[in-house]
Formats: C-alpha cells, structure tokens, sequence
C-alpha cells in the first residue's frame, strides 16, 4: 500500500519532516509552515460576480501538492516547489459588468432622444398636413379662375402663331380656321372673366385682363381681315396691334399671360400680305379682261369700247375696289367672293366662299356679265365686280 494510500487521498506531506498534512497553515508533526494554500479555480473566482457560491461538484479536484510536487514515479517524495498558483483571467474581467451597466445607460439616454425627435417630426407632419387642407384665400382662389379663364385663349393665341409662321398660297384657310377658333375663345373668356366676383385687392389684376382682352378682340379682326384681303392697308396694321397685345399681357403678369409668348407671325403675315395682293391684282386683271372679251364678243360690237362697272344694286353697297354686294350680301362676304372668283380657273366658276357675318361657308356661282362678273348663290346673296 503507497503512503498516499495510508494517508487519505488527497494528502500533502511537510516539507520539513515529511509528515502528511491534512489541512491547516503548519506542520502538526514539527510545526513548520506547510505551505499549502487552496487553489483557486475559475468558478470560485466567478462566484462573487454570479451572487451564488460554487457548488463543490463544480470544483476539480485539488491537484497534488496545490502547487507542490506529488509522489515521484518511484513511490518517494518529490522535492517541494514552494509555487502557486497564479490566477489571472476571472480577476481582470470583474470590470466587466459594471462597463455593461455605462452601455446600457446610454442606450436608453439615445431611446429616449429618439422618441423625442419622433414625437417632433410627428407634430411637424400634422402641422403641415393641416396647413395644406386649408382652403386658399379670396385672392389665391381669384387667379386660378383668371388662369384658367385665359388658359384656352392662349392656346389658340399659339395656335393662330404657328399658322400665320407656315402661310402660304392664296387661300390660307389652316390660317383663318385657326383665328376663327381664337376669336371664339375671346368671346368665352370675356363672358367667363366678366362673371367672376372680384375680390378686395384683386381689382387691379380684372383690370389688365379687360384690357388683354380688349387688345386681343382688336389683334385678331386685323389678322382676320388680311387673310381674307390681304391689302397693304390692312397689313400696316398689323404690328401695331401686335405690339399692343404683347405689352398688355406683359404688365398682366404670368396669371394671365401665362409662362411663354404666345403672339408672333406677324412679320410672315405681312409680307405674305404684299405678295398675295399683287398676285390677286394680277390675276383680277386677267380674268376682266377675259370677261370683257367675251362680252364684246357675245354683244357683236365692233367698238371695243367697255362700259365700267356700275352699281347694279338699288339698295346694294358699293364695298369699295369695284366690287358691289346685293341687298342681302355684306362687304366681307363680298369681297371673298371676288377672290375666291379669280383663284378659280375659267370665267365660269362655282367657288365655295367663307362668310365673316355668319361664320359659314358658301357655294356661289359666278359668270361674266356685262362689262364685269356677277356671282350668286348662299341665301340670296349677290355680288358684282
């Protein structure tokens, strides 16, 4: 039986006089310090910082000696070392909980900031949310039913801009369907504007729309008129009236007159103008001349000589140019006729005649007569040139 045997297991023995030593700081054989000390063990050690004891199944069994040789191979003592033993890790991490209590305190010091900036973003939104479901003033709500007053006059403005840029020919009916259209839309915004209540502060900005309005009436009968007769006279015209409508709804302000500019083609519709009035002169030349011819012709004279055109209309209207309308026939439609007349080929014609007064067409049937040409058809109308 080994000495451990004898003695317990487990049992140190002095270093002094090798007695077994069973506990205690000294040698109960010879009274010298045994040297043995409990080992420490990482449980032990995290014991305090859990609040609960380590439980002894949890503790390993003490090593020989606690830091002192054991019994050699060969059943005799070994020589004490008089070491112990070091802990180190479960001592140096005991910080630890407080630096996790630090952390938890500024995490909830930022939940609480957090929420505060939500509860404020929150108010924010409902503020603003609030403010938009307002209803506008008098004021604001007046220039949006004056924008849209305009909206549609503006948009026949660029319509009729964009015709009067491509005319060509002696017949530019694009041109004069587009400013019939802008007229008809003039009407409907002076009836649309005139019936709106103008509220304190706004009398300023129905002013200027009266006055656009009132421009825009004057811009448009001119274009109208030199495209159905493009006269010099009317031409000359036409920048002024231009020039006048640009500055009106300039001082009107963007409620009105919109983003962009919408008046322009004056420049082509005048020298359209130049050019197609001494085309149509040219033209009206030759066909009298035919007429006459044929007239002369049919009558068997052999005087040559031709009686000018007279009025032969009791209560007609002389519109000017040699050109005569009957009772029932206005001066415009007229003088359509006589242009629609010589852009027709033949002196006998049926031609399709646009009327100003009533804003219909026309078929008109012409032939020479006499010294001139007499054209009727439409609802009794009559017109000799």
């Amino acid at each position: 039986m080994s000495e451990t045997s004898e003695t317990g297991s487990g049992a140190n023995f002095c270093a002094a006089c090798g007695a077994p030593i069973h506990g205690g700081k000294f040698c109960s054989n010879c009274g010298s310090p045994s040297g043995v000390h409990q080992a420490i063990t990482p449980q032990m050690a995290a014991a305090p910082l859990s609040g609960s004891e380590p439980h002894a199944a949890d503790q390993p069994a003490a090593e020989p000696g606690n830091g002192h040789s054991a019994l050699g191979g060969d059943g005799r003592f070994a020589t004490p070392t008089e070491t112990h033993t070091i802990v180190t890790g479960p001592f140096a991490a005991a910080p630890a909980p407080a630096s996790k209590r630090g952390r938890g305190t500024w995490l909830a010091i930022g939940a609480v900031a957090l929420a505060a900036v939500a509860v404020v973003l929150a108010v924010v939104l409902i503020s603003s949310s609030g403010d938009s479901n307002k209803p506008p003033n008098a004021g604001t709500a007046y220039k949006r039913q004056v924008a849209a007053v305009f909206g549609p006059m503006l948009g026949a403005n660029q319509q009729v801009s964009a015709a009067l840029a491509a005319v060509r020919g002696t017949q530019p009916n694009e041109a004069r369907l587009a400013v019939r259209q802008a007229q008809q839309a003039t009407t409907a915004a002076t009836g649309a504007l005139g019936a709106l209540t103008v509220p304190p502060g706004q009398q300023g900005l129905a002013g200027a729309g009266q006055q656009v309005l009132d421009r825009e009436v004057a811009y448009l009968a001119t274009v109208a008129a030199v495209l159905n007769h493009p006269t010099v006279a009317g031409a000359s015209q036409l920048q002024t009236l231009s020039s006048n409508l640009t500055s009106a709804l300039s001082a009107a302000g963007p409620t009105i007159a919109g983003q962009q500019q919408t008046v322009s083609g004056t420049d082509r519709l005048n020298s359209w103008a130049h050019t197609t009035s001494r085309t149509l002169q040219r033209r009206a030349a030759a066909k009298r001349t035919k007429a006459r011819a044929k007239a002369r012709s049919g009558s068997g004279s052999g005087s040559g000589a031709v009686a000018p055109v007279t009025n032969p209309y009791s209560n007609g209207n002389n519109c000017g140019d040699g050109v005569y309308a009957g009772p029932n026939t206005s001066c415009s439609f007229a003088l359509n006729v006589r242009d629609a007349y010589n852009d027709a080929p033949g002196a006998t014609a049926s031609v399709r005649v646009y009327s100003p007064v009533t804003n219909r067409t026309y078929t008109m049937s012409c032939r020479p007569t006499g010294s001139g040409v007499t054209c009727a058809g439409a609802n009794n109308a009559s017109v000799t040139f």
